[in-house]
């Protein structure tokens, strides 16, 4: 069965985006599991940083450990860790709706270009643009029906 021009484009494109909404589904889908569990998504600094004063405090120097006493310490802290959290979850939103932008682009193309392949493949027209065949075809079809057998003959042997 030949392929037209116009239907392999449209499946190319087809086939890039359902590729591309594997992968965007993909990061969706840690995307929301970074919102429900923002500690298990923390980079391993920021989550060991917090657990506990001792480790909190290791880059301060002398005289800013000095300054404060362990409660006061423990209260930073916990408000550094509530902020972490925080920045997680706030990442894992944006992150999700520019994934669900990308995702809804790509279902609109892929159901345009989906469309456009279903329709070059039931056209019967065979004046209908240029027609790819088995590549021993030796001749191209144009849509003036025009044959190009020395063009083919000389791209050949190039």
């Amino acid at each position: 069965m030949k392929k037209t021009l116009l239907e392999i484009y449209a499946l190319a494109v087809c086939f890039v985006t359902i590729t591309c909404f594997a992968i965007t589904l993909g990061i969706a889908i840690y995307d929301v599991i970074q919102f429900s569990a923002p500690e298990f998504c923390m980079s391993s600094y920021d989550f060991e940083k917090h657990q506990s004063n001792e480790i909190y405090t290791r880059n301060w120097d002398k005289e800013k450990r000095e300054r404060y006493t362990a409660e006061e310490i423990t209260t930073l802290r916990n408000e550094s860790y509530r902020v972490e959290i925080l920045n997680e979850k706030r990442s894992a939103i944006q992150s999700f709706i520019m994934s669900c932008i990308v995702i809804l682009i790509d279902v609109v193309v892929f159901f345009i270009h989906w469309k456009v392949a279903q329709k070059a493949r039931n056209s019967n027209d065979p004046s209908n643009n240029l027609h790819i065949g088995s590549p021993t075809q030796k001749r191209i079809e144009v849509k003036a029906n025009f044959s190009c057998d020395a063009f083919v003959k000389d791209w050949a042997r190039a």
